[in-house]
């Protein structure tokens, strides 16, 4: 099956989020997946990505079409009792993990023109059991007029 150049990317973002571990010298072992409704559940250090309205950058021009492909990013902190660690130490630690990573490759293997990491903005639902954060990737793209399978430089 061949994939349009947006899902390419967002596979490429995939996997390179999923590779924050502490294998590869990052700070924690985050679990990644990609945000599907019938099995969503936030768990200690679960990240879920989710893609976002896309921006068409502008006028058609010479047969090319580019976009911004926004990509959201939550990250769950979800302590146990005993767990001393301060959430802001995880976000900190953790943001700064997956921007480090994010971009390593700011051409996402060659698909795109460029990648951008928004700051984190911190969550906390109102019970005080879920902590984390939220990031957005902005990814800069661009394909033939009317072929999304293409990429175009």
């Amino acid at each position: 099956m061949s994939y349009p150049v947006k899902e390419k990317i967002a596979r490429n973002l995939f996997e390179t989020i999923a590779s924050v571990n502490t294998a590869n010298g990052y700070s924690y072992d985050l679990v990644v997946e990609r945000y599907h409704a019938k099995r969503y559940q936030p768990t200690h250090l679960k990240t879920v990505i989710y893609q976002l309205p896309e921006v068409k950058t502008g006028p058609q021009i010479s047969n090319i079409e580019e976009r911004i492909l926004q990509v959201g990013v939550d990250v769950f902190i979800l302590q146990g009792d005993t767990d001393p660690t301060p959430v802001d130490v995880y976000c900190n630690l953790i943001e700064a993990d997956i921007v480090t990573a994010v971009k390593l490759d700011s051409s996402r293997g060659q698909l795109a023109i460029d990648t951008d990491v928004d700051p984190a903005e911190p969550f906390a639902d109102t019970a005080g059991e879920v902590d984390g954060f939220s990031m957005q990737v902005n990814i800069t793209y661009r394909t033939s007029w009317g072929d999304p399978y293409t990429v175009r430089a």
